[in-house]
């Protein structure tokens, strides 16, 4: 193997290991460092979804079942705006960046919250106070459903 040919399989490796293997979006650490450039050059929109039900799912249906939503969440997402950048978080967190102002974007299967850069000085701060936002919804929805039983 030559060494140009070495240099692509490690490109390759690296762009493979970059990508969530469900969805196959980049993950946090790109989310991380583009947020973070994006802080120092220009305002941003950023949207939080939280997958509404993927661990009943894969509790009752199957880690399968739980990997399709995903996937149709991630698409839904993408769909969304032809430039925003979709990334997936962790488990059942997904984050959109809009460069604009987003259009609302409807994934019936998320909870969501928007968020947009400006007085924000770190990534870090933004994703606490999304995070804290998307959790009392997700109560107050709880809370909602268990009234109308």
């Amino acid at each position: 193997m030559t060494k140009d040919e070495q240099i692509e399989l490690l490109k390759t490796r690296i762009e493979f290991y970059r990508r969530d293997y469900v969805t196959g979006l980049y993950q946090r650490h790109d989310f991380m460092r583009d947020c973070s450039e994006l802080l120092k050059t220009r305002h941003f929109w950023l949207t939080f979804h939280d997958v509404n039900g993927l661990h009943e799912i894969n509790r009752l249906k199957g880690y399968y079942a739980g990997d399709a939503l995903l996937k149709q969440v991630a698409n839904n997402l993408q769909l969304c705006l032809p430039d925003c950048l979709v990334y997936r978080l962790s488990g059942d967190e997904f984050a959109v960046v809009y460069y604009d102002e987003p259009s609302k974007c409807q994934c019936d299967k998320t909870t969501h919250f928007t968020i947009h850069s400006k007085g924000f000085d770190d990534v870090e701060d933004m994703i606490v106070f999304a995070d804290k936002e998307v959790s009392i919804i997700k109560k107050e929805h709880k809370l909602r459903r268990r009234e109308d039983i």
